[in-house]
């Protein structure tokens, strides 16, 4: 929006005032109209599954947790056309996670005085959002430029989860050192015959902590609380090829930067040749390996924040994505520290 100014007139016969003088940013509001903005994003834990088996190992009345995730990890950058190519508007970078974590599960209890194989169905209700977002200078082209997030969700108890049909509760703690990462790094960025094309790749990867406690509310001798003990959670790295698709770039000259450009400008206009599909907005897999919880490189990055919380309303948030599968990897019997007992037997 245009700056409004009021031109004072004084009060002995200025009859006329020059428009210029009230016209003050209207040079800056053409500077912003010239710049090119690109969006792409992708969902990189669309794969995800984690299955924490029955736990505790042992013990006659156990539990299993079952882990999905979905949600999106979202880009834009902007730029303007000079006379090296398309330069990046410092600070137009953003790279920014939303994500959310589901569970579900099921009870078991194994003793000579009961038997129990069901669903949790509380446990659909639980979503673990996980939010985080940093500032970058645009292209992050250079082999060691990244911009990194890192969201680390607090320790937070959710609401205790009932357990069906029998009497009691499940307790659940998302316990501190629970956090995801997400790294992106631009791969190529080409101007050819007045259009602009970008791509990139973003890594994501993390690591849940849980920990919990089944509280049966049973007569005696099955009135006993059992300790879960500590859950990890892995989340393995997923990578995603972005595809920025086509923008105008009138009065940009023809330029190719970046490593994965297919050929100079001209021949094939240097377009990205990652194997993304689509214009602006859509994303493909190229691969997931990893049960590490980071990504890290250096970062161009200028400013930053992140930040999450935990509830346990349903509803999942779901990014788009087109032209490829996305992964996360699957994974099954974390390891679970913690007692077991015997008070069934």
């Amino acid at each position: 929006m245009k700056a409004h100014h009021a031109c004072l007139v004084g009060f002995f016969g200025i009859f006329s005032v020059l428009a210029a003088a009230c016209s003050g940013d209207d040079d800056a509001d053409d500077g912003a109209a010239s710049a090119i903005a690109f969006e792409a994003e992708a969902e990189p834990l669309r794969g995800f599954a984690f299955d924490t088996g029955l736990v505790p190992k042992g013990s006659p009345a156990q539990v299993s947790l079952k882990l999905s995730a979905g949600g999106k990890v979202k880009v834009t950058s902007s730029g303007r056309a000079g006379g090296d190519g398309l330069g990046g508007v410092p600070g137009s970078g953003k790279l920014a996670l939303d994500l959310h974590v589901k569970m579900d599960g099921r009870l078991k209890i194994d003793s000579t005085l009961k038997k129990v194989d069901s669903d949790l169905p509380g446990l659909t209700d639980v979503d673990i959002p996980v939010k985080g977002a940093i500032a970058f200078d645009p292209f992050l082209l250079e082999s060691a430029d990244a911009a990194d997030v890192a969201a680390d969700i607090p320790e937070t108890k959710l609401p205790p989860i009932p357990l069906g049909s029998v009497p009691g509760k499940l307790e659940l703690t998302i316990a501190k050192g629970s956090t995801v990462t997400s790294s992106f790094h631009g791969t190529c960025l080409s101007v050819a015959h007045g259009e602009a094309t970008y791509a990139g790749e973003t890594t994501t990867a993390g690591h849940l902590v849980l920990r919990g406690s089944l509280l049966l509310e049973l007569p005696k001798p099955l009135d006993k609380a059992v300790d879960l003990g500590t859950i990890e959670v892995p989340i393995p790295a997923s990578k995603q090829a972005l595809d920025f698709g086509k923008k105008p770039a009138a009065g940009a000259p023809d330029r190719s930067q970046g490593v994965a450009c297919a050929g100079p400008a001209g021949a094939d206009g240097g377009a990205p040749s990652a194997s993304s599909s689509g214009g602006g907005g859509s994303a493909a897999d190229s691969g997931a390996s990893s049960t590490s919880s980071s990504s890290s490189s250096s970062s161009s990055s200028s400013s930053s924040s992140s930040s999450s919380s935990t509830s346990s309303s349903g509803g999942s948030s779901g990014g788009s994505s087109s032209g490829g599968s996305s992964s996360g990897g699957s994974s099954s019997g974390g390891s679970s520290s913690g007692g077991s007992s015997g008070f069934f037997q």
